[in-house]
């Protein structure tokens, strides 16, 4: 097998699985924010602005989001193996999401000031490691999704968390056994199922997780998922 600890895989930009994988966690964003009864559109923006621009800064764009301003949340997967950050992401515990983070403000920042909207990069680096941004949106969301649900923060916090990581651990699972399958016998073959219950439950998913003893608060920890 030419890529046994999936790294190539995880990082490659090409091939259907990594648009299946962002569209995947974009629409659990927007279903979750339904639930917490919020107005929500999937891929805004194109052709919003005089110059008729077709970029499209929100992967989900969420109203009334904070001081009743749009929130433009743009869903990323980065990962920490790509050359331009591996060394800084080596020492630096987030580096890569962070890195991508200023990247979107940088591409996104003067589209979304012109229609009025917050831009709110959403980051995950592809071993599970959310950055500060998704963190704290993910945080305000969750004392929403508490109040309709008649929940803890913690749990619902935590639910959210479950959630996204393991669908971004399924993806990362499909998405190199069709890698590997190609590597081996080309292609044309149909796509193997995922190989759920090997790498993808070896990984360590670095999302804040409820630390034990202190009731509320989290810290970065591991998230274990059963096998469907």
């Amino acid at each position: 097998m030419l890529d046994p600890l999936g790294h190539h895989a995880t990082t490659c930009k090409r091939g259907g699985d990594v648009v299946f994988r962002h569209n995947k966690l974009r629409d659990i964003l927007a279903e979750t924010c339904r639930r917490a009864h919020l107005s929500v559109q999937v891929e805004a923006g194109c052709n919003l602005t005089p110059d008729h621009s077709h970029s499209r800064p929100a992967d989900v764009l969420i109203s009334n989001w904070v001081l009743g301003k749009t929130a433009a949340c743009d869903i990323s997967v980065t990962s920490p193996l790509n050359s331009d950050i591996m060394s800084e992401a080596g020492v630096t515990a987030g580096a890569a999401a962070q890195a991508t983070e200023l990247r979107k403000h940088e591409a996104n920042d003067v589209k979304c000031s012109e229609l009025g909207w917050l831009c709110i990069p959403l980051v995950v680096e592809s071993y599970g490691a959310w950055g500060k941004e998704a963190m704290e949106s993910f945080s305000s969301l969750a004392s929403r999704l508490a109040i309709t649900s008649s929940r803890p923060k913690s749990a619902v916090l935590s639910e959210l968390y479950g959630r996204f990581n393991l669908n971004l651990v399924r993806a990362n699972d499909e998405r190199i056994s069709v890698v590997d399958i190609n590597h081996i016998v080309g292609p044309a073959m149909p796509r193997p199922a995922p190989r759920l219950g090997t790498w993808s439950f070896q990984l360590q998913c670095l999302a804040p997780a409820p630390l034990t003893g202190a009731p509320g608060s989290h810290g970065y920890g591991s998230h274990h998922f059963p096998c469907p």
